[in-house]
This record gives C-alpha cells, sequence and structure tokens, in this order.
C-alpha cells in the first residue's frame, strides 16, 4: 500500500545484523532470547524492511516475513542476499488484511506492531492460530492505552502518522488471543513514558543513536522502574496452542 510505502521511504539497506541489545528492538529480542525455544521456522507477519527477520536467521532460524509494503519488502530482500541470509529468509509482498490461508506451519511467529492497523485485528489471529505448529509459541506486541503519553492526549499525531486503528488495554488484547484459541503463557507490560518520548517525538530521536553498549541494559532497567511509577506504552503477549 502507497501509505506504508512512505512510511517506509527512510529505510535503507543494511550494513549487517542487528546485535541483541539493538536499542528499537530490544524488548523483543530479550523476551525470544528468554523463552529459549528450539529454532525452527519463523513467520513474521508485518516484518517491514527485515531487521528481526534477519537476526533471527543470522542465529539459525528459517524465516518468512510478509509484508504490505513493497519497498519494505525490496529492501528486506535485497538485505537478505547482502548479508548472506537468502536460503533460510525470504520475504513476501502480502496484504495482511486479505489473508485467509497460510499454507505451512510455523514453530515461532512474530506479531509485533501490526494488529492495531488492521481492521480485522481478531482475523487475522484465528488465521495465525490455525498456522502455528503444535508446540509453537506466538509473540504478539501493540501498543497501550495505559501509556501516559496516548492519556495525556500527545500521541494523537503519532498514531495517526505510522496508520494506528485502535489501541488495546491488557484485557483487550487478552480477550482477542483467546477467542482466537491461543492459550496466553505471558504478559509484559514495557516501555515507560521516558522510551515511549524517544519514539514519539521526533527531536528526541536524535538522542536514540547515542545509548548504546552497557548504556542500553543501564537505560531499560531505569525504563522498567518507570513502567512500574507511570504505567507501560506497549503490550507483548506471549502464548501456544
Amino acid at each position: 500500500m502507497f501509505f506504508y510505502d512512505l512510511f517506509h521511504k527512510k529505510s535503507h539497506l543494511a550494513h549487517k545484523v542487528i546485535s541483541k541489545n539493538n536499542f528499537t528492538y530490544f524488548y523483543i529480542l530479550q523476551i525470544i532470547n528468554r523463552l529459549r525455544i528450539k529454532k525452527g521456522k519463523v513467520l513474521d507477519i508485518g516484518c517491514g524492511d527485515g531487521t528481526i527477520s534477519l537476526f533471527l536467521a543470522s542465529n539459525g532460524w528459517s524465516v518468512v516475513g510478509f509484508d504490505v509494503s513493497k519497498k519494505a519488502v525490496d529492501i528486506a530482500n535485497k538485505n537478505a542476499k547482502n548479508l548472506g541470509l537468502r536460503t533460510n529468509c525470504k520475504f513476501f509482498l502480502k496484504d495482511i488484511e486479505k489473508i485467509t490461508k497460510i499454507d505451512h506451519k510455523f514453530d515461532l511467529i512474530i506479531c509485533s506492531e501490526v494488529l492495531e492497523h488492521l481492521r480485522n485485528d481478531d482475523s487475522l489471529l484465528v488465521i495465525l492460530s490455525r498456522t502455528l505448529s503444535e508446540n509453537g509459541l506466538i509473540i504478539i506486541s501493540v501498543p497501550s492505552t495505559n501509556a501516559p503519553l496516548y492519556k495525556l492526549g500527545l500521541a494523537k499525531n503519532f498514531d495517526r502518522e505510522v496508520g494506528h486503528l485502535r489501541r488495546y488495554s491488557v484485557d483487550s488484547i487478552k480477550k482477542i488471543v483467546e477467542d482466537a484459541r491461543f492459550k496466553i503463557i505471558q504478559i509484559d507490560r514495557t516501555e515507560s513514558i521516558l522510551r515511549n518520548s524517544l519514539f514519539l517525538f521526533k527531536p528526541l530521536g536524535f538522542f536514540i543513536k547515542f545509548i548504546r553498549g552497557f548504556l542500553v541494559k543501564v537505560f531499560h532497567i531505569l525504563d522498567k522502574f518507570l513502567v512500574l511509577v507511570f504505567g507501560e506504552s506497549q503490550i507483548f503477549i506471549v502464548a501456544k496452542k
């Protein structure tokens, strides 16, 4: 879709795979590492330019990525080729809203920051439930209605610019996940007002490039404390069949 091609207009070719302590993807990479699941086949729904997929492929997973943006998929496939990961990492242009069936089974499904963009979020989860292998896991992340900046009315422009149709409370995301016949095994409330500000307000995003090495872990120790005090901006769900 043209909207998401515009969203990815600043995406560029990668020179290397991200590290497990990458700031932007810190929480999802920590969850994947913590699960310690046997490496197998991964479906990355809404894969964007393939950053997470390429990380997993470089660590021995076989990855398939779907995205609605042709620009993002083209960059993802070029990245896979340039980084020598083309044999176990492939990306396809798919309108996720129009998927009715996925032929293959996957051991891990990543559905990160996708559901809030869909008119029929519940329908996709039903399809993904049928796609997950018997002992597989799905990782879902969504923006939270409990986000301090959202409650202050400061996230409206951001939500509109990135195509968010809704946000979720813990109860509302639990309901649609369980209605799709998943069994929830873990819920993480992440991203404090501090970290969320770096992504919502473009001038503050400048500082992300300076948070490297040990500073990433130090930052996220503080971030977890601030979540407890002020509330989360992001919700992660890990579930199985």
